[in-house]
């Protein structure tokens, strides 16, 4: 295997972004396996305004059977009830691609550093109120949720 020498002296640690609400705009969306061989929806956000204008946000849906309330509540913040009120959804990523939100973030530390977790996705002129939650704590749910 070739090798790439790196200078990575004066190279940032990347650092969670304060929790709160945040205006954004689907930059990439990706469809995967996970480890246990599920198909997962990797979603790229940037944010769009602010401080923290350009700042990605990487969300991943696992597409399970007891996570499709979670897919819905996503789904909402992109089509009409009517669009997701049918047998069968099909669903084409890059129809997400481009599209605006609002998403609500939270600070939470995994392996010693602390991370930005999505917690919920509205459209972009929802009020702070039509929040809903994307997942609880893992403790919370009633099944366990696969990490990749």
């Amino acid at each position: 295997m070739p090798q790439i020498n790196l200078n990575l002296s004066g190279v940032s640690d990347l650092e969670a972004i304060p929790a709160g609400v945040y205006p954004a705009r689907i930059f990439e969306v990706k469809s995967s396996t996970s480890k246990k061989d599920n198909p997962v929806l990797n979603v790229v956000f940037i944010i769009t305004e602010g401080e923290y204008a350009e700042t990605r946000i990487f969300h991943n849906l696992t597409i399970i059977e007891q996570s499709m309330p979670f897919v819905k509540r996503f789904l909402r913040a992109f089509f009409t009830k009517e669009e997701l009120n049918v047998p069968t959804f099909e669903l084409d990523t890059e129809a997400l691609v481009g599209r605006d939100c609002r998403i609500r973030l939270i600070q939470e530390k995994y392996e010693g550093e602390w991370q930005n977790k999505v917690r919920s996705v509205v459209r972009p002129d929802a009020e702070t109120d039509d929040f809903e939650e994307l997942g609880g704590d893992d403790d919370e749910l009633p099944f366990d949720i696969e990490e990749d």
